[in-house]
């Protein structure tokens, strides 16, 4: 083979790292700034029937995401002589189809208002772990999470939390 059909042959290569990989490259690097950081939403809209209180709302986080919730009496913090399972109930329910609710007993609860804190945390107890399509987009610590109800907890990274009032009447 001639040295000309050689340099032809090389040209009609395609080359490591030439045109085609920088345009790819370029457009990897345009939609990655033009997406920016993962953002998080989160609704809740509790109901009370009766002497239950529907924990309800809905999101963009993934399926099986495990969202913690509190109901907190409106005494709490000032009530120390009341059983704190008359003013406290905490637990955990997960997000379907951008949709979450639990049903939380109110019947041993004082009289008075409650607040609702639902809250989306990285770290959960009890060796529960979050599915790995919400860490893979907000990461362990929670650190690249933003949006309107998105709270810095400084090296603990981030926590995504809403606190409704509810009139129990």
């Amino acid at each position: 083979m001639s040295r000309m059909e050689e340099r032809r042959l090389r040209r009609r290569r395609p080359r490591r790292g030439g045109a085609a990989a920088f345009a790819l490259w370029m457009t990897g690097a345009t939609l990655g700034c033009a997406t920016g950081p993962p953002t998080a939403s989160l609704t809740v809209d509790p109901v009370v029937d009766g002497t239950a209180l529907v924990v309800r709302g809905t999101s963009d986080l993934p399926d099986g995401t495990i969202l913690l919730y509190e109901v907190r009496h409106e005494r709490l913090e000032h009530d120390p002589e009341t059983p704190i399972q008359m003013l406290l109930v905490e637990g955990s329910m997960t997000v379907d189809q951008g949709a979450f609710e639990a049903v939380v007993d109110l019947s041993n609860f004082e009289p008075g208002d409650v607040d609702v804190w639902v809250a989306l945390e990285m770290q959960l107890s009890g060796g529960a772990t979050q599915p790995r399509e919400t860490v893979r987009r907000f990461g362990s610590d929670g650190a690249r999470m933003e949006g309107g109800n998105v709270v810095d907890l400084g090296e603990d990274g981030k926590r995504l939390e809403v606190i409704v009032r509810v009139d129990r009447g």
